[in-house]
């Protein structure tokens, strides 16, 4: 703690905080002994048992419960990807060709416009351009991709880590608070990050499953043609957003090290 402005105590510390800082010490000691002589009933362990094998669909009704209060509200597009928004819904006018292209005014001559390709990764204009093209609106579309994202990256994840055998009461605690983070997902659009969020874990898996197969075995044509296929698709993660390749990079090497 900070020396207090009017230290009475060893010259660091008034009268207030010493006396807090003692307060919470033996409050903190008690608790530790309480707790240490909980008796929790079989029952409760054995429904604690039970619901933690259900950490999926604990997952789900979460999010969905956590959803639903945003439905009516509208959705924050960060600054730096609000052009890339933008040009969303001028390919669904038909003012571009694809989304990512922007049409802006010409800089020598602002009294014409002309339409430029983004120098960032078409991620964060591609993911509101897929609920536009079932007619539905721009938030509207922004909304559901972040939830669509923000459950198959969550399963995702559930799913790692029972692949790495961490236990399931801790998995079902993280389920809870991965489907209360969805309440901080669903209303602002910063980053295309909530994107490599839904793909990350899937490739994880699948380059764990890899390993396993090849790891310790002599490689085919179509263990080679798979693994370059992988790697292919790992490198859609540039699409999404240019941080993704350190990602991309990890996993991809992740495979090599078990040959």
């Amino acid at each position: 703690m900070l020396v207090s402005k009017q230290p009475e105590w060893f010259g660091i510390y008034s009268s207030e905080k010493i006396s807090f800082i003692l307060c919470s010490t033996i409050f903190c000691v008690l608790i530790c002994k309480w707790i240490y002589h909980i008796v929790i009933p079989v029952n409760l362990l054995t429904f604690w048992d039970a619901i933690s094998s259900r950490k999926s669909i604990v997952f789900l009704v979460i999010s969905t419960v956590s959803f639903i209060p945003f439905i009516g509200e509208g959705v924050h597009v960060g600054e730096d990807i609000g052009e890339q928004v933008k040009s969303s819904l001028q390919w669904i006018n038909g003012e571009v060709s694809a989304p990512n292209i922007i049409l802006e005014p010409k800089r020598e001559d602002l009294a014409i416009d002309e339409a430029n390709w983004s120098l960032r990764p078409p991620g964060a204009s591609i993911l509101p351009a897929i609920g536009m093209l079932f007619d539905l609106s721009l938030g509207q579309s922004i909304k559901i991709g972040l939830f669509l994202c923000s459950i198959t990256g969550g399963i995702g994840w559930l799913l790692l880590f029972e692949r790495i055998n961490i236990s399931k009461q801790l998995i079902f605690m993280l389920a809870i608070m991965l489907g209360l983070k969805l309440t901080s997902s669903v209303d602002h659009f910063a980053t295309a990050n909530i994107i490599l969020f839904a793909l990350t874990p899937w490739f994880i898996i699948l380059s764990l499953r890899i390993s396993d197969k090849f790891g310790n075995s002599k490689l085919s044509l179509t263990g080679y043609l798979g693994i370059a296929l992988f790697l292919f698709a790992l490198g859609s993660f540039a699409w999404v957003k240019l941080s993704g390749l350190i990602v991309a990079g990890t996993i991809g090497a992740s495979i090599f090290l078990c040959f």
